[in-house]
């Protein structure tokens, strides 16, 4: 575009005009470039600085300044230039937001029913019997090889209780029909010695601890007088008292014979199957309750609060107890049962108040 005229009023523009004037004569002729042939191109501009063409009849209103110029023909196009260089690499976009969550998709259908699974094998039974009888061995010695209906259930220290004989644990399997047991000597469990012993076998626990002893309960109601028994056989003649006082001389009696001195009996035994009476004993010294059979030896012992005390039979620790403790804990009694074999001895170490003993023949 050539601008050919200018009105004379533009002589001297403001200087924000002229500054706008040239950003609108790049854009008009950008515009009128494209017409098909040269035109006289009229404008008004305002004080503002506002370009506006003037088309027909248009008038500049009171103030503007008027600016008129030529346009002609655009030539022909010109070559293309030369690529420009590449541009450098832009930063990295920010990352987006993350997107809502889809929906839940509906429910599968149900599958089949699979096909039942086949039966597991038969568990192994628990219990067992011996077969014929055996002897109840010492309290921690082993019973001798005993046949069993099935041991293959059995673990090596498992206790468990045979129907005639008491508390075991099991020593070992020597194979599926065969078992060796360990005496615990519980209470309630066979005399050592004894014959007999067999009967059902199943598992068993660990014998709990002893409880304390109770309170002693209120006495009880006197009971009624009972009838008179029958009148006794004289008993022998006590010892001399003590001299009374003399008294009034009296008739003077015939003088008797005197009698000859008895023999001396021989001393007594203990009767087979009749207890013995209860006999004070002395803790920590063995005795030996006969030379010729067998003998159940009954015990009671009066322990002070936290004492332990031990029964041993042919040096062997057979049974032991602990007194409970405590502060305002009373002093107790317990009992033991147990068989020496004849020409054994037994012995109760530890401390105690008071030790008893009776014994039974077997």
């Amino acid at each position: 575009m050539q601008t050919q005229e200018l009105d004379r009023s533009l002589t001297r523009p403001p200087a924000a005009a002229a500054l706008l004037l040239g950003a609108w004569l790049v854009f008009l002729f950008s515009f009128l470039v494209q017409e098909a042939s040269a035109a006289t191109v009229t404008a008004c501009v305002a004080k503002k600085g506002t370009v506006r063409i003037l088309k027909g009849k248009s008038q500049c209103r009171r103030g503007d300044t008027k600016v008129s110029w030529m346009t002609v023909k655009a030539g022909a196009t010109g070559p293309q230039g030369p690529a420009g260089p590449k541009g450098e690499i832009g930063a990295p976009g920010g990352t987006g937001a993350a997107g809502a969550s889809g929906a839940t998709g509906a429910s599968g259908v149900t599958g089949a029913t699979g096909a039942t699974g086949a039966t597991g094998s038969a568990g192994v039974n628990s219990f067992t019997a011996v077969v014929g009888t055996f002897t109840q061995p010492a309290v921690g010695v082993e019973s001798s090889s005993l046949t069993v209906g099935d041991s293959t259930w059995m673990v090596v220290s498992q206790l468990v209780f045979v129907e005639k004989g008491g508390y075991y644990t099991v020593a070992s399997k020597p194979d599926a029909t065969h078992v060796i047991l360990t005496n615990l000597g519980y209470p309630g469990n066979s005399s050592v010695g004894s014959s007999g012993n067999g009967g059902s076998v199943s598992p068993a626990g660990p014998q709990g601890v002893t409880g304390a002893t109770g309170a002693e309960g209120a006495k009880g109601v006197t009971g009624a007088t009972g009838a008179t028994g029958a009148t006794g056989a004289t008993g022998a003649t006590g010892s001399t008292g003590a001299e009374g006082n003399e008294g009034k001389e009296g008739a003077a009696g015939a003088t008797g014979a005197t009698g000859a001195t008895g023999a001396t009996g021989a001393t007594g035994g203990i009767a087979v199957g009749t207890w013995g009476a209860l006999t004070s004993r002395e803790a920590g010294k063995e005795f030996e309750p006969s030379s010729t059979e067998p003998v159940e030896v009954l015990l009671t012992v009066k322990l002070k609060p936290e004492t332990t005390v031990k029964v041993e039979v042919a040096k062997a620790i057979i049974a032991e107890q602990t007194s409970p403790g405590g502060v305002a804990a009373p002093s107790s009694v317990t009992t033991f049962t147990f068989i020496v074999p004849a020409k054994e001895k037994w012995q109760l170490t530890g401390t105690v108040e008071a030790l008893k003993s009776a014994y039974l023949p077997l």
